[in-house]
């Protein structure tokens, strides 16, 4: 029943493309703009340079600290998003972790890009590096909170692969994070598309945009939240929820690169919105510390 769902929804989407030629042409460059400004010379050498960390053997310095799960912590921190997830789906197909495993380690490993988060988003929303900072401080604190939380079912790992030569670590790196880049991209496309469709056929005010946009496609969202009409305190909240959440585009982003088939993508979802909650409750405590005094 699910299936045959599944198969007329997106008939109907595939005629609603077809009879909005003009949106989908204009949300496609849209997103191409979006991706370009602010995912592709932001995040991609960075990606490319923490990538080659793990293919040159860097987290074999972390083989004798004895806490479970420790090394993918920290190469989630210099690796985000979806190098975390390119790595627990490799463990998992080598047989070193199961599906539960996977669901555990994804909880606490999804670091947004450092630089993505003060410099563009400090920069485009709230116009500050600091609060940028802050927002990704509380990020950091929150995916922490949940390594604790979870710490006792995580797996001893080992993440790093035999040490290869530079050049064919850089190699490496660049084609597999190319890869990573299209289906960015392609999620980019995709959702954004979707969201200019509902707003042509329900023109909903800008507030209720900015908020469907962060539940389904992070890098928009930001956009929109800079031109709205609201209060510091509710972009601080809401930027730090959608960065800990991740929308739904960065888990369609994560599920492709891990490619773990039948994985429970609900258990997945709850903890995301756990972690956005978390976050954006740091983010507001932070607010009323600074503004106290």
């Amino acid at each position: 029943m699910r299936r045959i769902f599944s198969y007329l929804l997106f008939t109907l989407l595939l005629f609603i493309f077809i009879f909005n030629n003009k949106i989908v042409i204009n949300s496609v460059v849209n997103s191409f703009n979006i991706f370009y400004r602010s995912i592709l010379f932001n995040i991609y050498p960075f990606i490319v340079l923490s990538d080659m960390l793990v293919n040159y053997g860097y987290f074999n310095i972390f083989k004798n600290v004895h806490l479970r799960s420790f090394n993918l912590l920290v190469m989630s921190v210099l690796c985000p998003i979806p190098s975390n997830a390119l790595v627990i789906g490799n463990l998992y197909r080598k047989e070193l972790i199961n599906k539960v495993d996977a669901i555990s380690l994804l909880s606490f490993s999804s670091f947004p890009n450092v630089i993505y988060v003060i410099y563009f988003i400090g920069k485009v929303v709230f116009n500050s590096y600091f609060y940028g900072f802050l927002l990704y401080f509380s990020i950091f604190i929150s995916n922490i909170i949940m390594y604790i939380i979870n710490y006792k079912n995580l797996p001893f790992l080992n993440i790093s692969n035999k040490t290869i030569s530079f050049n064919l670590a850089l190699k490496k790196s660049l084609i597999d994070n190319f890869n990573n880049m299209i289906i960015i991209f392609g999620s980019i496309s995709l959702f954004n598309l979707l969201i200019d469709i509902i707003y042509h056929y329900t023109n909903i005010n800008q507030l209720f945009l900015a908020i469907l946009n962060g539940f389904l496609e992070l890098s928009s969202a930001f956009y929109k939240l800079s031109s709205i009409n609201a209060s510091l305190l509710f972009k601080m909240a809401f930027s730090s929820f959608i960065l800990g959440f991740g929308s739904l585009s960065v888990l369609m982003q994560q599920l492709s690169v891990l490619d773990i088939k039948e994985i429970d993508s609900r258990k997945i979802i709850k903890n995301k919105i756990f972690v956005g909650i978390i976050s954006s409750l740091i983010s507001c405590l932070i607010y009323y510390f600074i503004n106290s005094f």
